[in-house]
């Protein structure tokens, strides 16, 4: 079973929606968010991977990354707007190929309130 991506740190959480022990954000009001996910993956022969921003209606947006042969280090991000009602869940998720991914500052998942209902 995949699981939501856990972060190493939490950098920013202003109203403690994110839960760092399980990566998931439950949205605190209904309203319109901005979701990003940057990733850096896919070294080597670790391959091509895939993560991306999820939902209970599944994948909202989707970050690849190309590792195959000599390109290393390859980079991606993807941004979604979702209108979420209060509970609503969004998290980073594998979606495909390996499952290496950069940690430290490499890899980042945020959300943002833009207005509320």
């Amino acid at each position: 079973m995949t699981r939501p991506v856990i972060f190493e740190r939490t950098l920013l959480d202003i109203g403690g929606a994110f839960n760092n022990q399980t990566g998931v954000f439950t949205a605190p009001y209904s309203g319109l968010y901005s979701f990003s996910l940057h990733i850096i993956g896919g070294v080597g022969d670790h391959g091509d991977i895939e993560v991306g921003i999820f939902t209970q209606s599944g994948m909202q947006a989707v970050a690849a990354a190309e590792g195959s042969g000599t390109d290393t280090n390859d980079k991606d991000s993807c941004t979604a707007l979702l209108h979420l009602q209060h509970g609503d869940q969004v998290y980073a998720q594998h979606s495909f190929g390996g499952t290496f991914l950069w940690g430290s500052q490499e890899t980042s998942f945020y959300g943002v309130l833009l207005f509320s209902d």
